[in-house]
């Protein structure tokens, strides 16, 4: 350890220990922070009180942090200034510690770190991370003592669970908590975004990153370690942490005891009428943190398919953080925890995703397989985070000259889709849309399939949400038509991640498995059309929303339109599955721009006609509504149609033309 004035020169601002939760957070407050004498320990932050902070100024700056309307004044920042500047007078570390703040939305993390840089700019963050099995089963039975002995502060799982005493397994809760609302359990582990955020902010040399796993096998490594990041005495912190435990988890026993106890209407009753937490203790086999009854920690088995959802998603972040992070990067799952391969499914139509069934490595290199040019932009895109990629492709796609150098075949294509179309464009901005749309398409999903849904949204814009959420709940759902245009296969990924109940029909899933899909696929392959059709119309009278392109070859039944001048075959499938069942069928288009900002156009149901009207007649007017929605797009906007679309409307795929006529003599659009 550095001697005094060493050390005092030394000290940041501030040591923000942000967590995360389960991984010893509690033992660090209470017996670390709180005892070691180069700590200057501005406390914890706990919701409706205050009584644990030396300073009215740390109250109001966590509850802004946290989400709070709190202000903080002036005189609150010179107070921390010199409350910063005292610590580091004195030799002492300025440590702040709150596992909420690693947790929360990602808007909400970013939020307070940009508050923390304000006030304290050489701020240094500290995150211990854990692997996320072990974790969501730490944090699962942490969640069922806590409501079954101060129900009121775990009020929200009432809902789900009742009063209590209650059990509730692990698959039980995950089911309930994934994805909810008031706490998503997957945001907690979204540790890419947790460490790229904070580094983008305070510089990857302010963050420190330490494993709870090091903690378990070498307790005395992790504290030296720990030490060194908070820069304070590591012998101290060894003598004063060594042998103590907090929150200790139930035993097997005290399990059985709440099972029995939740099986029995007498001794729930009885249970209930116990007014103390001490006394439901007693009753559970606790006493105090200490069991009276020998016996082995509880374990949780987690099911095949929960094991398979978190490693998938695991993946995904871990897979983010490239050699440039070094020793912080994200420790692999252990291999007891590895996914498990997932079975057949019963009825040959409807399959769950697998990891190992799907390379996204392989999908990485295929990002990269038009060109010299285009392998080197891509690369390099695929390197950096979403944000900074767009930016970068930004300037390469619309640059005229790079355009005639090394996309002369993209702004030819153009050019002749625009004489064939008689629409004015601007080449430029056409040329770099299209190649947003064509080139970026694999690599814009496997991006998205790492990205939360709070970082997705700032590169993407919605228009008419409220359309699909009128539907939500209601008997029968509703039909997503989508289209071979554009971005369209974001579309799917963002509408599952809003919690829409999704069912996607699909030839493999291919565009749901580059984005990390979670939602149920029914796939036309290898599948018979009665079983996909009678499992579409299922889901959709259950209130499922049915997620279709109406574009494509799939599909018996077709109606042959007039489109942009040749007679073209659209098929019938998702206007027959809106007659059967009433479902509105709801047209969705997304658009890439030049700047490589998607926007995703929600419109108003397709007027199914009147009832009046025979079966085939109202099919017909469907389907003819959708052809003509369709052509205006590719209209007003030619540099998003995509390149194999184009390519086989030219060459009379899906089409009845007698003749092929050549790209340079095809009749313009009307």
């Amino acid at each position: 350890m550095n001697d005094f004035s060493e050390t005092q020169n030394s000290k940041a601002d501030l040591y923000l220990h942000v967590g995360m939760p389960k991984t010893a957070t509690s033992l660090l407050q209470k017996f670390l922070f709180t005892e070691h004498p180069q700590v200057e320990y501005l406390g914890k932050f706990i919701h409706g009180t205050n009584e644990k902070f030396p300073l009215k100024s740390i109250d109001s700056l966590m509850k802004r942090a946290l989400g709070g309307e709190a202000v903080c004044s002036e005189a609150d920042f010179e107070q921390l200034l010199e409350h910063s500047q005292a610590a580091k007078l004195q030799g002492k570390s300025l440590i702040l510690s709150e596992e909420l703040l690693s947790v929360g939305s990602l808007s909400q993390q970013h939020q307070a770190a940009d508050l923390f840089k304000q006030y304290f700019p050489d701020c240094r963050i500290v995150v211990v991370l854990r692997e996320p099995l072990e974790y969501l089963e730490s944090l699962y039975f942490q969640r069922l003592k806590g409501f079954n002995l101060k129900h009121r502060s775990y009020h929200e799982l009432k809902d789900s669970f009742g009063e209590p005493p209650r059990y509730f397994s692990i698959n039980e809760w995950l089911d309930e908590r994934w994805q909810h609302p008031e706490e998503p359990i997957r945001e907690h582990l979204r540790y890419a975004d947790l460490l790229e955020m904070y580094a983008s902010i305070f510089g990857l040399d302010k963050l420190h990153v330490l494993h709870f796993s090091q903690l378990k096998s070498d307790s005395e490594s992790f504290l030296i370690e720990l030490s060194r990041a908070f820069e304070i005495d590591e012998k101290i912190t060894i003598n004063l942490i060594s042998d103590k435990r907090v929150n200790d988890r139930w035993t097997q026993y005290q399990i059985e005891q709440l099972k029995s106890i939740h099986a029995s209407p007498m001794l729930s009753r009885e249970y209930q009428q116990l007014s103390h937490p001490k006394q439901r203790k007693e009753m559970l086999g606790l006493k105090g943190s200490e069991s009276l009854h020998a016996s082995d920690k509880a374990t949780a088995e987690i099911s095949d398919e929960w094991q398979s959802k978190i490693h998938r998603f695991f993946e995904s972040q871990r897979n983010r953080l490239g050699p440039e992070w070094n020793s912080v990067a994200i420790q692999k799952t252990p291999d007891n925890h590895s996914a498990p391969k997932t079975g057949s499914s019963k009825s040959g139509t409807r399959k769950k995703q697998s990891p190992q069934a799907f390379d996204r490595e392989k999908m990485w290199k295929r990002t990269r397989r038009t060109g010299t040019w285009e392998e080197c932009c891509l690369n390099l895109a695929s390197r950096m985070s979403y944000e900074w990629a767009i930016v970068f492709l930004r300037h390469v796609f619309s640059s005229r000259l790079l355009q005639s150098k090394f996309f002369p075949e993209s702004r030819q294509r153009i050019q002749t889709i625009a004489t064939w179309l008689n629409q004015p464009v601007d080449v430029n901005k056409a040329v770099s849309r299209h190649l947003f749309a064509n080139e970026c398409k694999d690599w814009r999903m496997l991006a998205f399939g790492e990205m939360s849904l709070d970082r997705i949204e700032k590169s993407v814009t919605i228009e008419g949400e409220e359309i699909l959420e009128q539907y939500r709940g209601q008997q029968p759902g509703a039909l997503i038509v989508n289209s071979h245009f554009g971005a369209a296969r974001v579309v799917g990924k963002i509408i599952a991640e809003k919690n829409f109940p999704l069912t996607t029909i699909s030839v493999g899933g291919r565009a749901s498995k580059l984005a990390n899909v979670e939602a149920n696929l029914l796939l036309t392959k290898n599948s018979s059309p009665t079983q996909i059709v009678r499992q579409s119309i299922r889901d959709l009278e259950s209130g499922r929303y049915l997620y279709i392109s109406a574009d494509g070859a799939q599909g018996d039944a077709g109606i042959e339109i007039d489109f942009l001048g040749r007679k073209r075959i659209f098929r019938t499938g998702f206007a027959q599955l809106a007659i059967k069942t009433g479902a509105p069928a709801i047209p969705i288009f997304a658009t890439v721009d030049d700047r490589g900002i998607v926007n995703i156009q929600i419109h108003e149901p397709l007027d199914p006609g009147l009832n009046s009207q025979s079966k085939s007649e109202r099919i017909s007017h469907l389907v003819t509504q959708y052809a003509r929605l369709l052509e205006s797009y590719w209209i007003q906007d030619p540099g998003n149609i995509r390149q194999d679309q184009f390519e086989k409307h030219l060459h009379g795929y899906g089409l009845t033309t007698d003749t092929d006529r050549g790209e340079t003599s095809l009749p313009r659009a009307a």
